[in-house]
């Protein structure tokens, strides 16, 4: 099988396109510090309490339902009406009934699109369902060397989950509500004609991690038109479903959801608890429903029974999960105004270019001159900070063999910052500190600050 480049060397060349052409894959190196990869950020701010991360995707300790989760798990053990061996066996490569039932019936009447269990399938968290997508779509090991589009400021997860199938993810130009559509069509055209590269797919986000856009179902209708007619398949990522700030901005139905080729991702991490892993997939598309069946059933990785019956317990329950979903809401949007008045006021070093209107996230800017890649590991060991940097969240060029650029240069100044996680007082705290660190560094390096 013939492979390709996903990435250059992430200590010095971290920024390059890469090669469409090039036969080897340039291995990342393995290395214990600094972390290149999100898991193992986490990880590391984990075994060092010192550090005060604006990481981690992670709804605050506070925020953790545990009484209520813990008396889901006591009704399920205890209601006559669940034999034993729907709890304690092996669950089936759907997912359980009641959970994909419940699922169904919600978000019937959230889309108006009539679904069924038989149009959802659970999966073990994001970045599972996702890889599902993948394998579907590409085939396991892409052998036909695929390319998959998304926005260039993309989710984390996705990048990891292309990279183990040995796809090439390329970015096509996005505004505050995700992929333009004439520029998709665009790279489409001028993959297939000028290079003759099949672009099998594309993924995007409801509300978008990291910037916090949210996309509307016209937007949508448009992408999955292009998709349908030159085959693509879609991914349309919605984690954050239900965490929406502006009232203004209505809950988007997903019109597009009876299209040919189309998936939506939910989860449960973001409005319940990360750790129960338990994420869903609908599609009303037949033969992808197979393919996902199919791949869950021959790895055999499953969401235990009883947090899906759990999750069933809670998602049943709608005066709860109201109630649940104003909790985080408020919460969430506290912690965004918070890091938002603290950027402001650190406006030399700091800025954002996009006020979420939703999420867990922030996407600022640092001057032109900053590497937020290179800078990790000096905020981990001087600064005891810790945040995700930008090329982390971004998709390369695609460097094609006549020298030619394929979708936008990446960008080295940003980070991605969660505000979601810190209690308030000390999310301000670090984020001054930031500040001041890097005022440090831009004299160091004599980097000119913002005006």
């Amino acid at each position: 099988m013939q492979k390709y480049n996903f990435m250059p060397d992430l200590r010095e060349s971290h920024l390059a396109p890469v090669s469409f052409d090039n036969p080897e894959i340039r291995a990342v190196p393995t290395q214990k510090f600094p972390p290149n990869n999100l898991l193992d950020l986490i990880t590391y701010t984990r075994l060092h309490s010192e550090i005060r991360s604006l990481a981690g995707g992670m709804p605050a300790s506070e925020l953790h339902p545990r009484v209520d989760i813990q008396n889901a798990i006591n009704e399920v053990l205890s209601d006559p009406n669940i034999p034993p061996d729907e709890i304690f066996q092996y669950g089936n490569a759907r997912g359980n009934y009641r959970y994909r039932e419940v699922v169904a019936d919600n978000l019937t009447k959230v889309t108006e699109t009539e679904l069924t269990p038989d149009h959802v399938i659970t999966t073990v968290g994001g970045q599972d369902a996702i890889s599902k997508f993948l394998e579907a779509t590409f085939g396991p090991g892409n052998p036909e060397r695929k390319v998959l589009l998304t926005r260039p400021d993309t989710y984390s997860a996705l990048m990891g989950a292309a990279e183990r199938f040995n796809i090439q993810v390329v970015g096509v130009l996005s505004d505050h509500e995700g992929i333009i559509p004439e520029e998709l069509e665009k790279t489409i055209i001028t993959l297939l004609d000028d290079y003759q590269v099949t672009p099998a797919g594309i993924f995007e986000m409801v509300l978008s991690n990291p910037t916090g856009g949210v996309m509307s179902d016209k937007r949508g209708l448009e992408l999955s038109k292009i998709c349908e007619k030159y085959g693509l398949n879609a991914y349309f990522d919605y984690a954050y479903f239900g965490i929406i700030f502006d009232e203004n901005i209505e809950e988007p139905k997903l019109l597009y959801l009876d299209s040919k080729g189309i998936t939506v991702g939910f989860s449960s991490s973001k409005i319940i608890a990360p750790g129960l892993r338990t994420t869903h997939l609908i599609t009303k598309d037949d033969e992808l429903m197979d393919k996902y069946v199919a791949i869950k059933r021959d790895e055999k990785i499953f969401t235990p029974p009883i947090l899906e019956l759990a999750l069933w317990k809670l998602f049943s329950n709608q005066e709860w999960m109201k109630q649940r979903l104003a909790t985080v809401k408020k919460r969430y949007l506290v912690g965004k105004e918070t890091a938002v008045e603290a950027i402001n006021q650190n406006s030399d070093v700091l800025k954002i270019s996009i006020n979420p209107q939703g999420g867990m996230f922030l996407y600022p800017e640092m001057p032109p001159g900053f590497s937020s890649h290179r800078l990790l590991e000096r905020l981990l060991t001087e600064a005891k900070i810790a945040l995700v940097p930008g090329s982390w969240t971004q998709t390369h060029q695609l460097q094609m063999a006549d020298g030619n650029l394929i979708g936008p240069p990446m960008k080295d100044n940003n980070f991605r910052l969660c505000y979601s996680t810190l209690p308030p007082n000390e999310l301000k705290e670090v984020i001054s500190e930031l500040a001041i660190f890097l005022r440090k560094v831009a004299k160091e390096e004599n980097i000119q600050l913002f005006n």
